[in-house]
């Protein structure tokens, strides 16, 4: 049934959820959270793959290295990717490996040493 509403339905029932039962709010911002760094990383590495046009021509690394800040971004809670996101950042979801193995296979040892940073 969910599967046949539209966004702005999907959109309403995910309110009148999150209203009847408050105690799952944090954890569906936290999985908001993860579905835009996925969304970012993804976009990049696209980016990237096709060619990157002029970006690519100057500034190589750039997809990579802005996909890697928007990890840790997600990993720390902080935008400016250094731990300051406090005890709810130390309980973050498990990056789901089963999309970098599929959508971004090229960086999965970039992305497997900035998840596996203890800071």
């Amino acid at each position: 049934m969910l599967d046949r509403l539209d966004s702005e339905e999907a959109a309403a029932v995910l309110r009148r959820l999150l209203v009847a039962h408050p105690e799952i709010v944090s954890e569906t911002e936290e999985i908001e959270e993860a579905v835009q760094a996925l969304g970012v990383v993804l976009g990049l590495y696209r980016a990237e793959r096709g060619k990157g046009g002029e970006l690519a021509q100057w500034a190589p690394y750039f997809f990579a290295e802005a996909a890697g800040g928007a990890i840790n971004a997600w990993r720390t809670g902080s935008r400016n990717g250094t731990a300051g996101g406090g005890a709810a950042r130390r309980n973050r979801a498990r990056f789901p490996q089963e999309f970098i193995g599929r959508f971004v296979p090229e960086w999965q040892g970039m992305i497997r040493r900035i998840l596996s940073r203890t800071d």
